[in-house]
């Protein structure tokens, strides 16, 4: 008992050993419960006193009781706390594009090429280089900056 005592002194991050003790006790109430009825369990045994072993029982077990409490109510506080989170996502997705700024750029396209660009003309090369983006940022992470079309 003495060496846990000393680990959990040296290596715990609280500065007061009595709230590391305690914070390591609680964090398995269950077994305050084991510790209880195994020191009620002695107490039982013939030739062994009663009362003491009754009252550490009853102590030991109440310490266990305080435990589950505790850590149910700093559950449901980490409940409420996610659930306001949720709540306060704002309903539209946000564009990645808002958040990052990436420098445009332009293509250049000639007198020849410009079937390809113009939608009138049955040119789709936009539509491509919207899709291409689109996956790129998906499956890549990589966001291709917007695009600016010229004639030349």
């Amino acid at each position: 008992i003495g060496t846990g005592i000393i680990i959990t002194r040296s290596s715990g991050e609280s500065a007061i050993l009595g709230t590391e003790v305690f914070t390591q006790v609680s964090a398995q109430p269950r077994a305050m419960f084991v510790t209880s009825a195994a020191i009620l369990i002695i107490g039982l045994l013939p030739g062994m006193p009663l009362f003491p072993f009754f009252v550490v029982s009853i102590i030991i077990g109440s310490i266990g009781y305080l435990a589950i409490h505790l850590n149910e109510k700093e559950e449901q506080k980490i409940r409420e706390a996610e659930e306001a989170e949720i709540e306060e996502i704002p309903e539209q997705p946000i564009q990645i594009e808002d958040l990052v700024h990436p420098d445009p750029f332009e293509i250049e396209v000639g007198y020849g090429l410009i079937s390809l660009v113009d939608d009138k003309q049955g040119g789709n090369l936009l539509n491509r280089i919207s899709s291409v983006r689109k996956s790129l940022a998906i499956e890549l992470g990589k966001i291709i900056p917007s695009k600016y079309i010229d004639n030349s």
